[in-house]
Parts: C-alpha cells; structure tokens; sequence
C-alpha cells in the first residue's frame, strides 16, 4: 500500500514546481515586460479564470504604486487608446475571449503583452512583448491528486507579477511605504 503524502509534503512540491516555472522565466522578456510598463499611459488587464484572478492582484498593486490600472470587463474601466498596455495572462495561448480581446486593443492602438506557457509557434495572441513561464507539471505519482501545471502557471504569474511590481518600485525611486498609503482603507 501505497503512503499518501502529507498536506505540508504536498504544499512542498508544489512550492518545488513553482520555483522551477518562476526560473523559466528569461532575463530579457522579463526587462522587456518591465519597459513596456514604465512606458505605458495606463494599463489594462485582461485574462480568464484563475489567471484573470492573478491580473487582478497585479492590477491592483500598480494602482497602488500610482500607474493608471484597468480591469477589462469592469463596468469602471475606459476606452483603450494610443500609448495604453494590455496585459493578458493565457496558458494556452489561444484563449478565444482573451484574441478577441487582444486584437480590439490593437486596433485601437494599443500595445499588447502576454504571459503565457505558449511557445511563439503557438501563440495565437497579436503580442508586442511576452513572458513565457514554463509550468513543471505535478512528478507522476501525484498526477491524481495534484492540479496539473495550469496551478503552476498561474502562481508563477502571481510571483512574477509581484516581482515586476518590486522592478517597478526600485525604477521610480518609490518604496513599499507607497502602497501602504494607496492601500484600501473602506474596509
């Protein structure tokens, strides 16, 4: 019989796979990504499930850092224009809502960048800039039991994200004690 691992042993692993995907992560698309922020009027969001839940967290961390943030689809979020940056966050690369999404953005002058699992032959978003995260899926003995490399692309967009958020921060001379000042205070 076989031992089922513990809670912690699994929280481990998954920590394991998600450092390992966070070090896909190439130096130049990541410096990259960083410009096309600083160099952005404002910047829109735009993903589907849990990804849509990491841009969220990303969205909301640059408004607190003072760069103009939209969520697409939010009842409050403006028109897309000229010098504006669309950030989707699609595994798959292919997500129809999100192409549809990215090509209205450049249409209407907009630059576009993606993180995504897709290779650049795969990809079937209009990209200006990528991040590409290669999610390491779960050893094959938790297969069953473990959510397969989707959980691990979209924490590694969290961590990622966060890190740019720091990028940003050392960038303009601000530290962590400006988005305590922009930190919600209705709650």
């Amino acid at each position: 019989m076989v031992t089922a691992p513990s809670t912690l042993e699994l929280a481990l692993e998954a920590t394991d796979r998600l450092r390992a995907t966070v070090a896909s992560a190439e130096e130049g698309q990541l410096a990259e990504f960083v410009a096309a922020v600083l160099a952005a009027n404002r910047v829109f969001v735009s993903g589907a499930g849990r990804s849509l839940l990491a841009l969220r967290f990303f969205a909301m961390r640059l408004m607190q850092i003072d760069v103009p943030a939209f969520i697409v689809g939010d009842v409050t979020t403006p028109s897309i224009n000229t010098g504006d940056l669309l950030v989707a966050a699609t595994r798959s690369g292919a997500t129809g809502s999100l192409v549809a999404v990215a090509r209205k953005a450049n249409q209407h002058g907009a630059s576009v960048a993606v993180v995504t699992a897709a290779d650049s032959s795969s990809l079937q978003l209009p990209a200006d800039h990528v991040l590409q995260l290669s999610p390491v899926p779960p050893p094959s003995e938790l297969q069953d039991v473990v959510p397969g490399a989707g959980q691990a692309f979209e924490q590694s967009v969290v961590v990622m994200l966060d890190a740019v958020i720091s990028s940003l921060l050392v960038r303009s001379g601000k530290t962590v004690e400006r988005i305590a000042q922009n930190h919600a205070n209705l709650e």
